[in-house]
Parts: C-alpha cells; structure tokens; sequence
C-alpha cells in the first residue's frame, strides 16, 4: 500500500490557491523493485531461520509479526509469499 497525501492551500476567501502531493517514495520504489527493503525485513528473515527461535513459538510468532508488518509497509511481495 502506497501512502499519499494532498495538502490544499486556501487564500481569505476560501478559493484554492495551490495544491501539492505527497507520497512515500521509498516505499514506492521498493515495490516497484528499483532498490532493496531496509534491513530490518533481512535481518527478521535470518531470526526466523535461527534454531532458536524456530524452537520457540512465542519468539517465533513475534518475529513473523513484526516481519509481516514490516513488509506490509515496505515490500508488499515479500509478505505476500510469507
């Protein structure tokens, strides 16, 4: 999910002076594949294989979780495949 917003400028009289875009362009890009997703998803990634936490629901559970909302917002393909 891309997130945008439109910010609108008003003079006294209420008529709409200028307007401008916004939108996350690092999100954007990595959905479109042009640059890599931070390192927290590969650093998630590498726990998840840890014997560790493999063995322990509860941390593993966690980390999926936060792997999952990390990739939502930065890699949307990535959480797809998990």
């Amino acid at each position: 999910m891309l997130q945008f917003c439109e910010v609108w400028h008003f003079d006294k009289d209420g008529q709409m002076v200028s307007g401008n875009g916004y939108y996350d362009q690092y999100t954007l890009l990595t959905q479109l594949g042009h640059i890599q997703p931070l390192a927290a998803t590969r650093f998630l990634n590498e726990q998840l294989q840890n014997p560790i936490v493999q063995a322990d629901k509860k941390l593993r559970l966690w980390c999926l979780i936060a792997k999952g909302y990390t990739d939502i917002e930065i890699d949307y393909r990535a959480a797809k495949r998990d």
